[in-house]
């Protein structure tokens, strides 16, 4: 008797969990013993923006209407059937980011109506776009004021595509799609000077029916190309330092080799000690815009400089000045005399003994032809230094 009681139980509870979905839409059905119209075959979902796809495939000759429900039942929208086995395409626009159960009841042209066919499906909107990374670029390589090459660093997860916006020489905007696989892009015939913009286009699903788009990010490239060294020269004034010391020659600055350097410290004289100065000739007259100095090769980098200056003029008469660096008045003199201060600098402590070039911009662009190159103090603290190479970036 105990046994037949646990088989009944288990009985019951068979038929209310299999009935459990239809008691959901029971009110919608109807009576049990209703003719049910055919399922739908299969429902292919495709993703986008706030609004979904559904591909419905059906083979049912007599079908109407397929009804689309959502929220639990609480939303439904109607799709219109031909009546003839095919696939349906409708899209359903307007509906809130995030995950959904939809179900699809079909309904023949006599009134019946199916159990429902259930398929799960995710919609992406603006929170999706908040989380995702915009595409950054390693650098801008300017090959002239027309002509550019963008490096980009990496690719961004759900990535396919960067939308380049520019104006070109001819003052008409141009778009460019660059695909994610690409790791530089050229762009040819733009008016490097009004810069360009772009956006990351992604893709949360294969084949969804929308792109989605960044953030637009406005980039300005620097206008500045390096200046040959073919017509640079050394310039001998009063007070500057020879700089010749241990095998050194400031010439050897603007050679392109840095194993050569300019060195000082051998004569202990108070031109020779730090602060000093020398002057060299550009042989043309030049906006400077960014300087780049290389320590000496394989020693002393402790003498690297820890606080500079850069002056320069167009015209050397009348400019020569009297005073030695360390005194208090060399930079009045030095105005005093048409002397332009490009730069006056304090380098980052991470140059202290360091053996790679240090680049920064100057802050004065004005077109000078003759630069005066002032040491102030070094790292270590020691009364001379030494550099390799000094090179310099021009604007227009």
């Amino acid at each position: 008797m105990k046994n037949l009681y646990i088989y009944v139980i288990l009985g019951i509870g068979l038929v209310f969990s299999c009935s459990k979905m239809e008691d959901n839409f029971k009110d919608y059905l109807g009576r049990e013993d209703k003719i049910y119209a055919g399922k739908v075959d299969s429902v292919s979902l495709r993703t986008g923006y706030n609004r979904v796809q559904f591909d419905i495939s059906t083979s049912v000759r007599n079908l109407e209407v397929v009804r689309v429900f959502w929220n639990d039942f609480a939303d439904s929208l109607d799709v219109g059937i031909s009546g003839e086995p095919g696939i349906t395409t409708q899209i359903l626009d307007g509906i809130s980011e995030k995950d959904y159960n939809f179900n699809f009841v079909s309904i023949d042209t006599h009134g019946n109506k199916s159990l429902p066919f259930s398929v799960p499906g995710k919609v992406y909107g603006e929170k999706y776009i908040a989380v995702r990374s915009i595409r950054p670029i390693k650098e801008i390589q300017l090959i002239d004021t027309e002509n550019l090459i963008v490096v980009w660093n990496g690719i961004v997860d759900d990535g396919v595509f960067c939308d380049i916006t520019y104006t070109d020489i001819n003052d008409q905007e141009v778009s460019l799609r660059v695909p994610m696989s690409d790791t530089e892009t050229e762009i040819n015939d733009i008016n490097a000077k009004l810069g360009f913009s772009y956006t990351t286009v992604y893709m949360p699903e294969e084949d969804a029916i929308d792109e989605f788009f960044s953030d637009v990010v406005q980039v300005q490239p620097e206008i500045a190309f390096e200046l040959g060294k073919e017509t640079w020269s050394l310039v001998s004034l009063p007070t500057d330092v020879r700089g010749d010391c241990y095998g050194g020659s400031i010439a050897g600055l603007w050679n392109g080799k840095t194993n050569d350097y300019y060195h000082s410290g051998c004569y202990g004289d108070v031109e020779d000690l730090i602060p000093h100065h020398f002057t060299f000739d550009l042989g043309v007259d030049a906006n400077l815009v960014k300087v780049r100095l290389d320590p000496r090769t394989g020693c002393c980098q402790g003498r690297n400089p820890k606080r500079f200056q850069i002056w320069g003029i167009s015209d050397l008469t009348d400019a020569e000045t009297t005073l030695d660096s360390n005194d208090p008045n060399w930079e009045q003199e030095m105005i005093d005399k048409g002397w332009v201060q490009l730069l006056d600098h304090e380098t980052a402590p991470s140059w202290n003994g360091s053996a790679e070039g240090y680049i920064t911009n100057l802050t004065d662009n004005t077109s000078v032809r003759f630069i005066r190159y002032r040491i102030l103090e070094n790292w270590n603290g020691e009364p001379y230094t030494a550099l390799s190479e000094l090179t310099f970036w021009y604007g227009e």
